[in-house]
């Protein structure tokens, strides 16, 4: 959802599940046991093999970002959910702090 307010267009505008999984991966790569183990697993279950792309970087894709843009939309498109920062991770990255003047707490003179 970021880079689509970034970029005001979807990122992975899918005409089908498995064309938008072809897009999803040609920008995060095809996901290996080491990226996505489980679902690596639930493919192979179903039949189901992912498109094979090195996929390309976020930069690329969305030139204007800044590198903190970058840094956190990365880590918010992991492929593992699990692997994916929570709310309260996320909302640390440097991103979230651009700009940010923190004041002393009351009572702190």
């Amino acid at each position: 959802m970021m880079a689509e307010l970034m970029t005001l267009r979807p990122l992975f505008p899918g005409a089908s599940e498995a064309d938008e999984l072809y897009k999803i991966a040609a920008v995060l790569g095809t996901p290996t046991a080491e990226s996505w183990k489980e679902g690596v697993k639930q493919a192979a279950a179903i039949g189901y093999r992912f498109p094979r792309l090195p996929g390309t970087p976020l930069s690329k894709v969305i030139p204007h970002a800044s590198e903190e843009a970058i840094q956190v939309m990365s880590a918010m498109m992991l492929w593992d959910p699990n692997a994916r920062p929570t709310c309260p991770t996320t909302i640390q990255f440097p991103f979230f702090r651009i700009g940010l003047t923190l004041r002393a707490p009351l009572g702190s003179d």
